[in-house]
């Protein structure tokens, strides 16, 4: 029979291969809580969509010409699209880990919505994320969001 230790150590290394066993980094917190963005604006309800951004966020949006900063324009600019419950699924997706503390997320989404006449649209998209750790949370820093276009 194999020592104690041996068996020990081979029980270890198995349950480190188990899904969710490794003790996620921060490009996983930072993914999560875009994942949380996604199911915030899903949701409609800007009270639960705000507060993932810093105060002092900076937004470059699909949907206006000047750049939004801080709360009071980030709630203006959402005002819109959470009122005819558009909705966004991400894609494609890549982090790079600028340190500790701050990850940058790229990728592809799509947005979909019901205009007020009943016609759907659908505008392909991609972003950039600037997600930084701010009191053990990760919060928006910096959005930037354009269509892409979609060959035919």
């Amino acid at each position: 029979m194999p020592p104690r230790w041996a068996l020990s150590f081979a029980a270890s290394a198995w349950l480190c291969l188990l899904p969710g066993a490794a003790e996620a980094g921060p490009k996983e917190d930072a993914y999560a809580a875009l994942q949380t963005w996604e199911a915030a604006f899903n949701s409609s309800d800007i009270n639960v969509l705000a507060p993932i951004y810093l105060p002092d966020a900076t937004v470059q949006g699909i949907i206006s010409s000047t750049l939004i900063v801080g709360e009071a324009a980030l709630r203006e600019y959402f005002m819109a699209p959470l009122r005819a419950r558009a909705q966004v699924r991400l894609g494609d997706m890549s982090a790079q880990q600028l340190s500790d503390e701050a990850v940058v997320l790229t990728g592809y989404d799509e947005f979909s919505a019901t205009l007020p006449d009943g016609k759907s649209i659908s505008i392909p998209g991609r972003y950039t994320f600037v997600m930084v750790r701010r009191n053990g949370q990760w919060k928006i820093a910096h959005q930037h969001s354009s269509s892409r276009f979609r060959p035919q």
